[in-house]
């Protein structure tokens, strides 16, 4: 699957409320088909409000989401072509990864032996972990193996709700490129971050979300290169002060 022309997920105008106070505020979003938008933004932003209802498991109190240019709510076929990871994962960390995957792909209404010869779950390594108990796993071991479970249903969209964190270094770097082979295998990749240094390895487009609105959708290309002038960058919009490039 090739990057197409036309967005594989659309979102228009999202409210979301919590007991009166509103999270989302209007917002719009578009991902391009095999590409890789970060939704960055500073704690509270309502980052994974956003995702969860991209993903399927919250409803906005207003707003429309189409997938592929149909609206997405309570399409269940839709629905499968989403697999989320969210920040706190939903491994059962007593259990080894066999087993974890295997409950997973059952859900997906699969096999682990079907799931393991995805493209996409193959390309993650978890193969060579099938044995090792969740509890016993690094922290990067962890985080792919969420993301594989999430990808035992062949998906087109990958949502993921700050995968980096938590994270060392070398790990964060082993996982950025883990991802850009998801995306290379034609899986579109939506994510979330609030560290400027984990956008420019992967994405394509960037979203900013400040106080429940976007504040900035532009191509990763279009802004500053050098991580600490993209950070001071974004900082400027979070303050609403003029931020040129």
């Amino acid at each position: 699957m090739k990057r197409g022309s036309c967005p594989l997920i659309t979102a228009t105008n999202l409210v979301k409320t919590y007991k009166r106070e509103t999270v989302l505020n209007h917002v719009s979003l578009s991902v391009q088909q095999g590409s890789a938008t970060c939704v960055i933004g500073p704690n509270g932003s309502g980052k994974s409000t956003l995702l969860g209802i991209l993903s399927g498991l919250l409803r906005a109190d207003s707003g429309e989401v189409l997938f592929q240019g149909k609206p997405l709510a309570g399409q269940n076929a839709l629905l499968r072509q989403i697999g989320f990871v969210p920040q706190q994962d939903s491994l059962f960390a007593d259990l080894t990864v066999r087993d974890n995957l295997s409950f997973w792909a059952a859900a997906a209404h699969s096999s682990l032996a079907r799931g393991l010869a995805i493209p996409a779950v193959a390309a993650l390594g978890v193969k060579d972990m099938l044995r090792k108990p969740v509890e016993k796993l690094s922290g990067g071991m962890r985080r792919r193996t969420a993301i594989a479970a999430a990808l035992l249903a062949d998906p087109r969209l990958l949502i993921l709700d700050e995968p980096f964190t938590g994270l060392d270094l070398s790990f964060k770097q082993e996982l950025a490129q883990q991802l850009l082979l998801l995306k290379q295998g034609g899986i579109t990749i939506l994510y979330t971050s609030h560290n400027a240094d984990e956008i420019l390895p992967l994405s394509d487009t960037v979203c900013l979300l400040n106080g429940g609105r976007v504040a900035l959708q532009a191509s990763s290309e279009s802004l500053p290169q050098d991580q600490g002038d993209l950070t001071q960058y974004l900082l400027l919009l979070i303050r609403g002060e003029n931020a040129k490039i």
